[in-house]
Protein backbone atom coordinates (compact mmCIF):
# COMPACT_ATOMS: atom_id res chain seq x y z
CA UNK A 1 0.00 0.00 0.00
CA UNK A 2 1.88 3.26 -0.99
CA UNK A 3 1.81 6.00 1.73
CA UNK A 4 0.05 9.44 1.62
CA UNK A 5 2.32 12.81 1.48
CA UNK A 6 2.24 12.88 4.96
CA UNK A 7 3.10 10.01 7.50
CA UNK A 8 2.22 10.70 10.93
CA UNK A 9 5.55 9.91 13.33
CA UNK A 10 4.78 8.62 16.85
CA UNK A 11 8.46 8.86 18.41
CA UNK A 12 11.20 10.09 17.19
CA UNK A 13 14.90 9.77 18.02
CA UNK A 14 17.90 12.60 16.52
CA UNK A 15 20.45 10.42 15.66
CA UNK A 16 23.40 9.13 13.14
CA UNK A 17 23.15 6.14 11.51
CA UNK A 18 26.38 3.71 10.58
CA UNK A 19 27.04 1.05 8.33
CA UNK A 20 24.15 2.37 5.89
CA UNK A 21 25.00 3.44 2.27
CA UNK A 22 22.46 6.40 2.14
CA UNK A 23 23.12 9.69 4.18
CA UNK A 24 20.76 10.44 7.42
CA UNK A 25 19.75 14.04 8.39
CA UNK A 26 20.98 14.64 12.32
CA UNK A 27 20.96 16.98 14.90
CA UNK A 28 22.07 17.37 18.16
CA UNK A 29 20.63 17.50 21.86
CA UNK A 30 22.88 21.22 22.51
CA UNK A 31 20.50 22.31 19.00
CA UNK A 32 17.74 20.83 20.36
CA UNK A 33 17.45 22.22 23.95
CA UNK A 34 17.53 25.71 22.94
CA UNK A 35 14.08 24.97 20.77
CA UNK A 36 10.86 25.48 22.60
CA UNK A 37 9.11 21.70 23.52
CA UNK A 38 6.68 22.11 20.48
CA UNK A 39 9.22 22.95 17.73
CA UNK A 40 11.96 20.25 19.44
CA UNK A 41 9.12 17.64 18.89
CA UNK A 42 8.68 18.80 15.51
CA UNK A 43 12.14 18.86 14.72
CA UNK A 44 12.82 14.90 16.07
CA UNK A 45 9.25 14.02 13.81
CA UNK A 46 10.76 15.40 10.84
CA UNK A 47 14.15 14.08 11.55
CA UNK A 48 12.94 10.57 12.31
CA UNK A 49 10.33 10.50 9.44
CA UNK A 50 12.84 11.70 6.91
CA UNK A 51 15.67 8.91 8.18
CA UNK A 52 13.29 6.24 8.40
CA UNK A 53 11.89 6.94 4.81
CA UNK A 54 15.70 6.93 3.77
CA UNK A 55 15.75 3.45 4.40
CA UNK A 56 16.33 1.21 0.96
CA UNK A 57 13.52 -1.15 0.16
CA UNK A 58 15.63 -4.34 1.10
CA UNK A 59 15.74 -3.61 4.50
CA UNK A 60 12.35 -3.98 5.36
CA UNK A 61 10.54 -7.10 5.85
CA UNK A 62 6.77 -8.52 6.81
CA UNK A 63 6.48 -7.81 10.38
CA UNK A 64 5.03 -11.72 11.90
CA UNK A 65 4.00 -10.80 15.18
CA UNK A 66 5.44 -13.50 17.97
CA UNK A 67 1.70 -14.99 19.65
CA UNK A 68 1.27 -14.31 23.03
CA UNK A 69 0.23 -17.66 24.10
CA UNK A 70 0.78 -20.98 22.67
CA UNK A 71 -3.00 -23.26 21.94
CA UNK A 72 -2.16 -26.18 23.66
CA UNK A 73 -6.10 -27.35 22.00
CA UNK A 74 -7.73 -27.15 18.68
CA UNK A 75 -8.27 -22.77 18.26
CA UNK A 76 -11.62 -21.28 18.76
CA UNK A 77 -13.60 -19.78 16.03
CA UNK A 78 -13.37 -15.95 16.86
CA UNK A 79 -16.85 -14.29 17.67
CA UNK A 80 -18.50 -11.69 15.10
CA UNK A 81 -17.36 -8.19 15.38
CA UNK A 82 -20.32 -6.65 16.28
CA UNK A 83 -18.62 -3.41 17.23
CA UNK A 84 -16.49 -2.99 13.84
CA UNK A 85 -20.29 -4.14 12.34
CA UNK A 86 -21.74 -0.80 13.96
CA UNK A 87 -18.54 1.50 12.98
CA UNK A 88 -19.23 0.46 8.93
CA UNK A 89 -23.40 0.85 9.48
CA UNK A 90 -23.18 4.41 10.95
CA UNK A 91 -20.37 5.57 8.70
CA UNK A 92 -17.91 6.17 11.47
CA UNK A 93 -14.06 7.25 10.77
CA UNK A 94 -12.09 4.14 10.88
CA UNK A 95 -9.13 3.31 10.92
CA UNK A 96 -7.80 -0.64 9.62
CA UNK A 97 -4.31 -1.53 10.06
CA UNK A 98 -3.60 -3.63 6.33
CA UNK A 99 -0.08 -4.96 7.10
CA UNK A 100 3.36 -4.30 9.23
CA UNK A 101 7.11 -4.00 8.03
CA UNK A 102 9.68 -3.98 10.31
CA UNK A 103 13.67 -2.84 10.06
CA UNK A 104 16.76 -3.17 12.01
CA UNK A 105 19.90 -0.70 11.64
CA UNK A 106 22.25 0.09 14.12
CA UNK A 107 22.13 3.25 15.68
CA UNK A 108 24.91 5.32 16.59
CA UNK A 109 24.55 9.39 18.84
CA UNK A 110 27.18 11.95 17.18
CA UNK A 111 29.25 11.61 20.41
CA UNK A 112 28.66 8.27 21.60
CA UNK A 113 31.84 5.54 20.93
CA UNK A 114 29.45 2.31 20.65
CA UNK A 115 26.42 1.33 18.35
CA UNK A 116 22.79 0.19 19.47
CA UNK A 117 19.97 -1.18 18.05
CA UNK A 118 17.58 0.51 16.38
CA UNK A 119 14.16 -1.40 15.51
CA UNK A 120 11.59 0.36 13.26
CA UNK A 121 7.98 -0.60 12.78
CA UNK A 122 6.50 0.50 10.28
CA UNK A 123 2.13 0.63 10.11
CA UNK A 124 0.40 0.75 6.91
CA UNK A 125 -3.14 1.74 7.65
CA UNK A 126 -6.27 2.16 5.78
CA UNK A 127 -8.23 5.25 6.99
CA UNK A 128 -12.32 4.33 5.87
CA UNK A 129 -15.76 5.98 6.45
CA UNK A 130 -18.30 3.51 6.07
CA UNK A 131 -17.33 0.83 3.30
CA UNK A 132 -15.50 4.02 1.90
CA UNK A 133 -11.44 4.37 1.54
CA UNK A 134 -10.64 7.97 2.17
CA UNK A 135 -6.62 7.72 2.43
CA UNK A 136 -4.08 5.64 3.41
CA UNK A 137 -1.57 6.63 6.02
CA UNK A 138 1.75 5.81 7.65
CA UNK A 139 2.85 5.20 11.06
CA UNK A 140 6.54 5.02 12.59
CA UNK A 141 7.87 3.47 15.67
CA UNK A 142 10.62 3.20 16.99
CA UNK A 143 12.68 0.97 19.40
CA UNK A 144 16.11 1.32 20.30
CA UNK A 145 17.90 -1.74 22.71
CA UNK A 146 20.39 -3.62 23.41
CA UNK A 147 18.97 -6.80 23.57
CA UNK A 148 19.52 -9.54 20.77
CA UNK A 149 16.20 -11.51 20.93
CA UNK A 150 15.03 -11.59 17.74
CA UNK A 151 13.51 -8.03 16.41
CA UNK A 152 9.67 -9.48 16.36
CA UNK A 153 10.44 -10.43 20.25
CA UNK A 154 11.76 -6.93 20.85
CA UNK A 155 8.51 -4.89 19.26
CA UNK A 156 6.44 -7.42 21.74
CA UNK A 157 8.22 -6.79 24.87
CA UNK A 158 7.91 -3.15 24.21
CA UNK A 159 4.41 -3.24 23.55
CA UNK A 160 3.70 -5.55 26.78
CA UNK A 161 5.37 -2.57 28.26
CA UNK A 162 3.06 0.04 27.41
CA UNK A 163 0.30 -2.31 28.62
CA UNK A 164 1.56 -2.54 32.04
CA UNK A 165 1.55 1.75 32.14
CA UNK A 166 -1.66 1.85 31.17
CA UNK A 167 -2.66 -0.12 33.80
CA UNK A 168 -0.83 1.74 36.23
CA UNK A 169 -2.57 4.96 35.15
CA UNK A 170 -5.73 3.60 35.35
CA UNK A 171 -4.97 2.42 39.24
CA UNK A 172 -3.74 6.07 39.64
CA UNK A 173 -6.77 8.11 38.03
CA UNK A 174 -9.09 6.04 37.15
CA UNK A 175 -10.67 3.86 40.35
CA UNK A 176 -8.62 6.47 42.40
CA UNK A 177 -6.43 3.48 44.05
CA UNK A 178 -3.74 6.08 45.24
CA UNK A 179 -5.87 9.23 46.17
CA UNK A 180 -5.90 8.52 49.64
CA UNK A 181 -6.05 11.29 52.77
CA UNK A 182 -2.57 9.70 54.05
CA UNK A 183 0.45 8.14 52.68
CA UNK A 184 0.66 4.76 53.91
CA UNK A 185 -1.72 1.98 54.55
CA UNK A 186 -1.86 2.41 58.88
CA UNK A 187 -2.48 5.62 58.95
CA UNK A 188 -4.97 5.13 56.30
CA UNK A 189 -7.35 2.56 58.71
CA UNK A 190 -6.93 4.76 61.82
CA UNK A 191 -8.26 7.47 59.24
CA UNK A 192 -11.17 5.57 58.44
CA UNK A 193 -11.52 4.03 62.10
CA UNK A 194 -11.86 7.15 63.52
CA UNK A 195 -13.92 9.28 61.38
CA UNK A 196 -15.88 6.03 59.87
CA UNK A 197 -16.81 5.07 63.40
CA UNK A 198 -18.10 8.59 64.00
CA UNK A 199 -21.15 7.51 62.04
CA UNK A 200 -21.16 4.11 63.57
CA UNK A 201 -24.03 2.42 66.11
CA UNK A 202 -22.78 1.34 69.74
CA UNK A 203 -20.25 -1.37 69.59
CA UNK A 204 -19.68 -1.11 65.95
CA UNK A 205 -16.31 0.17 63.87
CA UNK A 206 -16.65 2.35 61.19
CA UNK A 207 -13.27 0.33 59.82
Amino acid sequence: MKANSSPSVRLGLCCQFACEPIKFRTTTATALLKLARAERLRRLSELCLANAEALPARAWKRLERVPKYEILTEPRQKAFRYKEQIVIEKEFRNQILVGEDIAQIDYQPVKCGRKYRLVIVRKNISVQKGEKALLDEVRYFFHLTNRTDAAEKIVGLANGRCDQENVIEQLKNGVNAMRLPVNDLLSNWGFFAVFGGMESGPGETGA
